[in-house]
């Protein structure tokens, strides 16, 4: 069988990659497989930087329980995808928009929603791309998508294409399922977060810039009163930056995140760390 090929931000992607992304859906609704290794396969075939699958409150579409995925990379490592914007871009429509319906950002007349076009502004995205899966009582399950650039037409042939498939498939999903996907998932990130080291790439905890400076300045020995010299920030400033990364790293403090800064320290070296933060 001839594979045919579609140009995808810049790479090559074959009909073998979203058939594998789709086979793997399925595996997933059915509990064979784990929901976001599909959501991972899904966002990569499309060339998306960032993707969430989400349940989302009819009553507050700032509230949702989701799966996330973030591309690797130093963007995502700086201000990672912490929550789902899909309710914020459907806003009003939330409720009444049809499923299996493709909404585009770009396309959008109502006013952005800011917390989503300060996350865009940070990330330098462009698109994003919703999917409402199932509408119910009190939520909306909703797939959403983050594009670099303006999306393709071959890229907008697949979303076509796989939003009648995800939508078709997902009222077939076995029961609890999302419910139980979105504990798994916050399980693993809270592992990951107590289990790599803080100033590896990925940014586990999710530390904002001035978090992880301060962060690779311990790393180097320096004391509390040298960091803050080194940043001429005050002292006050220097508290709640050390209290946000007690929260976000599940440290209980000054001398435990020493020890796993000293302890666990990534591959790159803290210079180079240093410089990029």
């Amino acid at each position: 069988m001839k594979l045919s090929e579609k140009s995808v931000s810049g790479r090559c992607v074959t009909d073998v990659d979203m058939i594998a992304a789709i086979a793997r859906w399925c595996e997933c609704l059915q509990g064979l497989n784990d929901l976001s290794s599909a959501l991972k396969l899904i966002s990569e075939g499309l060339g998306a930087e960032a993707a969430a699958l989400s349940r989302v409150l009819r009553e507050d579409t700032g509230s949702s329980k989701s799966i996330l995925f973030d591309r690797p990379g130093l963007r995502s490592a700086q201000s990672p995808l912490e929550r789902s914007y899909g309710g914020a871009l459907l806003g009003e429509f939330l409720t009444s928009a049809k499923i299996g319906s493709i909404w585009f950002k770009t396309q959008v007349d109502a006013e952005i929603d800011v917390a989503l076009a300060e996350f865009h502004r940070r990330r330098n995205l462009r698109e994003m791309v919703v999917i409402p899966l199932e509408a119910q009582d009190r939520t909306v399950d909703v797939l959403e998508l983050h594009f670099e650039h303006d999306m393709t037409p071959s890229q907008v042939d697949i979303v076509t294409m796989l939003a009648a498939t995800l939508t078709g498939t997902w009222k077939n999903r076995s029961l609890g399922l999302m419910a139980g996907a979105v504990v798994l998932h916050r399980a693993r990130a809270a592992h990951a977060t107590l289990d790599a080291p803080i100033l590896s790439h990925q940014n586990p905890a999710g530390l904002s810039r001035a978090e992880y400076r301060v962060c690779v300045l311990m790393s180097r020995g320096l004391s509390v009163k040298s960091v803050r010299r080194e940043l001429s920030i005050s002292p006050s400033t220097l508290r709640t930056h050390l209290r946000h990364i007690y929260l976000k790293t599940s440290l209980s403090g000054q001398t435990e995140l020493a020890h796993h800064l000293l302890t666990k320290r990534p591959v790159v070296s803290i210079d180079a760390q240093l410089r990029s933060a």
